[in-house]
């Protein structure tokens, strides 16, 4: 009889219309959008200082976990907590402390008409460090997966020297590798001073190009949320150079005949390189860091004003030279 009670006490909650919606999760604990992938759900019921948290199978509807934490989605238990066989009966039982076992756990091992009970002083259990061969977020039953990627910046690096770049593109991830492309926009901005440091002039440099890449994601850690990759890529684009002379600024008797230069051209600039994917905690959030070493060519037009009466013309001025690059995206996984 007592038993009958308590299964009726934990599952009066399912039946309430004072719970707050239902939280579905898959056979790995992975949230879920709906109930036909779920194994498990959660109903979440707010009280002071966090929430009550019944965790349910679902094949059964029995109860799989009760305990309070301060948030619904990831966990951050506290206090008591009792686990559940899918039959009621109790498996394991003790206290968290900031989302960590400690004191005594005690656990109910059956056997044949007998139950075991062993109790096991817990001083400090760690969150396990899960080192897994492949994305963070790899899940074997769905190996597709899109990402939308990219970003806005612009800030000063030093006094008079300003860039401003944006990029935006997807991403296609199956398994460990992924590819991807974005197109980008940088420009530079040098300006130039007197002695007195008032502004004369602004030399700009333009880059417009696609970025195209490969990643092969080597190894995760969790429950840090970092994926380690290499990758190669290449960038095709176009480059301009121009200057912009200050009309309010008194050059005097001064030739600024130079001001009126320019240079159009392309380049290519293949490269390789190692980074870090960092997820935000609980989400599909991150952000994207790699360091990248590329070997760039050049083919520019340069027209050069030497004076007021004189220019000099190259075209198809070719160059090669190693560039040092810093790749930072902002992404978002949509998952399978």
């Amino acid at each position: 009889m007592k038993a009958i009670l308590l299964i009726l006490f934990l599952m009066a909650p399912v039946l309430s219309f004072a719970q707050e919606d239902t939280l579905w999760f898959d056979k790995e604990w992975k949230p879920c959008k709906n109930k036909t992938k779920a194994s498990f759900y959660r109903l979440p019921e707010k009280q002071q200082g966090g929430y009550l948290i019944r965790d349910y199978y679902l094949e059964t509807n029995t109860v799989q976990m009760l305990g309070f934490s301060t948030t619904k989605e990831p966990l951050h238990l506290e206090g008591k907590c009792t686990y559940y066989s899918p039959d009621g009966k109790k498996e394991m039982e003790g206290y968290y402390k900031h989302d960590v076992k400690t004191g005594i756990w005690t656990t109910w091992i059956a056997g044949g008409d007998s139950t075991v009970v062993n109790e096991d002083k817990i001083v400090v259990v760690k969150k396990p460090r899960i080192i897994k061969k492949g994305p963070l977020l790899y899940d074997p039953d769905h190996p597709f997966s899109v990402s939308a990627r990219g970003k806005a910046i612009g800030f000063f690096i030093i006094e008079d020297t300003y860039f401003l770049t944006f990029s935006l593109g997807p991403e296609l991830m199956y398994r460990k590798h992924s590819l991807g492309i974005d197109g980008s926009w940088f420009r530079w901005r040098y300006e130039r001073d007197n002695s007195d440091d008032v502004g004369m002039y602004s030399q700009y440099e333009l880059r417009n190009w696609l970025h195209l890449d490969y990643k092969y994601t080597f190894v995760a850690f969790d429950p840090a949320m970092i994926d380690l990759y290499f990758n190669v890529y290449d960038k095709i684009g176009n480059y301009q150079m121009w200057y912009d002379r200050y009309e309010d600024y008194d050059f005097g008797t001064r030739d600024m005949a130079f001001l009126e230069s320019t240079a159009k051209g392309t380049f290519n600039e293949p490269g390789l390189g190692f980074g870090i994917r960092k997820y935000a905690d609980g989400s599909r959030f991150g952000i994207d860091c790699s360091a990248n070493v590329g070997y760039r060519f050049t083919n520019n037009n340069e027209r050069t004003v030497l004076s007021a009466t004189e220019t000099a013309f190259r075209d198809h001025v070719k160059g090669e030279s190693f560039e040092f690059y810093m790749r930072l995206n902002l992404f978002y996984n949509f998952g399978k």
